[in-house]
């Protein structure tokens, strides 16, 4: 970080500290895109071998309560949340300016033991302790896995000194659909204005969303200019595999460097662009299946068969049939349709099949049965006064279909093969028939629905597809038909006809968001939410407004709400954990509280979360409380918390008896809008005299919706 920007930095937040009555704990991580709470290396996440050591950086901090500052940093385990060592706790002078400490992660710190490490941070003055966890570290047992190298801080160069490259922000979309484009241009910042060559790497091992591998490119629609810095990529419809990824999202990470081409030893940190690609599944496309014509009295069958691109497992099944249910069977395994002649009437028969993906992907093929009748008292289909072939032409001469008046088979004789119907590649493109676009009447090999087997030519001369918006069809079935009329359409070229779908709120998901019973915006006071305005309002729950919650001095004792210890259940206005915004008396009358014969001793036994959820879902956490002293313990409640995204769950108050156990759930429900990353979850029993706390971390991915 650049000196004279920490000083303005620093002088800006004094003054923000000055004129701030009612801040408490100031905390600057990132400014202009640079992180103040970081790793060396300016990362959120860190990689070491056994035995080697990591540098971080807290951060500033101040208060405009307290003139010092309890600062505490500790190493917690991963998988355990128990602290394996503590790195630094004591007073911090924050009474000029705000603070800043760096401190240095020694293998005696994770005690030689390689695993994973989340550094936890809290800051806490006469009113407030925050918690912050954003810094990774992994620890691999041996040097032959590859470890990003270390990068030294960098000391203020002498004047005269050759300074190395540094990449400016890389502005790129994090969210791409499968063939879209990702394109930006590499820039930096050089003072010596150096001639500078650009490096690339993608990560190809990753463990839990941290990468533990770097290499040379893999993907072949990708292209750099080592030269300029411009990148640019499509990833195509293969790069999301469905089996591999059924989330139908596949992370993709990549990081640059600038090198000095007259020195390369001087470069710059790496950049890291992490990008989310998202499957278009492409949907299943039935063959082409013949019309089938029999005689009365005759049998047939036969396979029917889709093509699915993604190479998706396809389920088969029959829509609609104007058959009689005996006469026929399908299995669904084999494909194949039998139909058995089992009554005497004639005609023409449908039978619509569907076949599905496990995408949302779908397609439907008709199958024709015409039937014939068999001859009457000995006389043939060319002389018995019918219209056996439904040509609407009967007997010899007038039915084509007819040699004589001895020919019993009215059906006119099969048009000669055409090219797209000769199973032969006639225009030399590689596609044959039904795959052909030029046996298409859209030109689109995927639209069975518009294959013309009766067509002759197979060249590639079709009209080129007409957009959506612009097709005189109805295509997403609203009865609304092309631009300007279906508002779905932006203009004609859009190729999209389907509305957009207005995004979901709290007040109008079908979800019980903040867990009172009720759900929702509506007109029934039964079931609807009463902390819904209508049904625009993102925030379903309920906040009566108290003299806890109300931003004001009520008891007159020059403290406001959370700073008040008469809001705390405890007594404690340093303890978050007790503050209760329902509270309707902010006064600090609280009533005397006895002191247990025998000292409370809770215990928590242990605690679960999963390794990685989506964004928008509800976290479960299963946590096993123990009491370990000897009295009955009133009042307990199992809190988990996530500062960094300021949502939280709670059980209800029990009681939990000497020397016994209980397992309780917590429920934390995720905002959709959370961002990939790692999240410490603070996780505390208390019966507010006395309480006891641990942490897990949980990856938070994309939603995917």
């Amino acid at each position: 970080m650049k000196q004279g920007f920490k000083l303005l930095s620093v002088l800006l937040l004094t003054v923000l500290l000055a004129v701030s009555a009612t801040a408490q704990i100031n905390w600057m991580k990132q400014d202009g895109g640079h992180n103040y709470l970081a790793w060396q290396d300016g990362s959120k996440s860190y990689y070491v071998n056994y035995g080697q050591d990591a540098s971080f950086a807290t951060g500033y901090f101040g208060s405009t309560a307290s003139k010092t500052v309890k600062l505490t940093v500790t190493l917690n385990s991963v998988s355990t949340g128990k602290i394996a060592s503590t790195i630094f706790s004591g007073n911090v002078d924050v009474s000029k300016t705000l603070a800043y400490k760096t401190f240095a992660i020694t293998s005696k710190d994770y005690q030689n033991k390689a695993g994973q490490y989340i550094v936890v941070i809290k800051v806490k003055d006469a009113n407030t302790e925050y918690v912050d966890t954003s810094l990774f570290l992994q620890v691999f047992p041996e040097i032959s896995i590859f470890i990003p190298p270390i990068t030294a801080v960098i000391p203020i160069n002498p004047v005269g000194k050759d300074t190395p490259p540094e990449i400016n922000t890389i502005n790129y979309d994090n969210d791409i659909l499968e063939t879209d484009t990702l394109h930006f241009t590499i820039s930096t910042n050089d003072k010596e204005k150096d001639k500078l060559k650009f490096a690339i790497e993608e990560c190809t091992a990753s463990i839990g969303g941290f990468c533990f591998k770097w290499g040379s490119v893999q993907e072949a629609s990708l292209s750099f200019n080592e030269n300029s810095g411009a990148f640019s990529w499509i990833p195509g419809y293969e790069y999301v595999q469905h089996v591999q990824h059924p989330s139908l999202t596949k992370r993709a990470l990549f990081r640059f460097k600038a090198i000095e081409v007259n020195d390369n030893t001087k470069t710059s940190n790496w950049a890291f662009v992490n990008v989310n690609v998202h499957d278009v599944n492409r949907i299943p496309v039935f063959d082409f299946i013949e019309p089938k014509h029999i005689k009365q009295g005759e049998d047939t069958a036969f396979t029917v068969n889709a093509i699915d691109a993604d190479k998706d497992a396809l389920k088969y099944s029959i829509f609609s049939t104007n058959l009689p249910a005996q006469s026929y069977a399908f299995d669904k395994d084999t494909q194949k349709f039998t139909f058995t002649h089992g009554f005497t009437s004639d005609g023409v028969y449908t039978t619509v099949f569907q076949v599905d993906d496990d995408f949302g992907g779908q397609d439907f093929a008709t199958a024709y049965i015409v039937i014939t009748p068999a001859p009457e008292n000995n006389k043939t289909q060319c002389d018995d006064g019918k219209d056996n072939d439904v040509d609407h032409k009967t007997d010899f001469p007038d039915d084509p279909g007819c040699k004589d008046k001895n020919d019993n088979d009215e059906s006119d004789d099969k048009p000669a093969e055409t090219q797209c119907n000769d199973n032969e590649d006639n225009d030399k493109d590689g596609a044959v028939d039904a795959h052909d676009p030029g046996c298409h009447t859209d030109g689109n090999p995927e639209n069975m629905h518009s294959y013309d087997p009766n067509d002759n030519d197979e060249s590639n001369d079709n009209p080129v597809k007409k957009p959506q918006c612009d097709d005189e069809k109805d295509n997403d079935a609203d009865h609304k038909t092309d631009f300007p009329d279906d508002p779905g359409c932006k203009d004609k070229d859009d190729d999209d006809e389907s509305d957009d779908k207005p995004a979901e709120t709290q007040c109008n998901d079908n979800k019980d968001n903040d867990r009172d019973g009720l759900i929702d915006y509506g007109n029934d006071p039964r079931v609807n939410d009463p902390g819904c305005k209508d049904k625009n309002d993102n925030d379903e729950t309920d906040e009566p407004v108290t003299q806890c919650n109300d931003g004001k001095d009520n008891d007159n004792d020059k403290l406001t709400d959370m700073n008040d210890p008469g809001c705390h259940t405890d007594g404690d206005a340093g303890d978050v954990d007790t503050y209760n915004p329902r509270d309707n008396d902010e006064s600090n009358l609280m009533p005397p509280q006895k002191e247990p014969k025998e000292p409370i001793d809770i215990d928590l036994l242990s605690a679960h979360v999963v390794d990685e959820i989506e964004a928008g879902k509800t976290l479960f956490v299963d946590v096993r409380v123990h009491n370990d002293g000897k009295k009955e313990v009133k009042n307990l409640q199992v809190q988990a918390k996530i500062y960094d995204l300021g949502v939280w769950g709670s059980t209800g108050k029990f009681t939990l008896k000497a020397g016994k156990s209980a397992n309780r759930n917590i429920y934390v429900a995720l905002p959709e809008d959370a961002a990939p990353g790692w999240y410490l979850i603070k996780i505390t029993a208390t019966n507010g005299q006395s309480h006891t706390s641990t942490y897990r971390l949980v990856y938070i991915d994309s939603n995917t919706f």
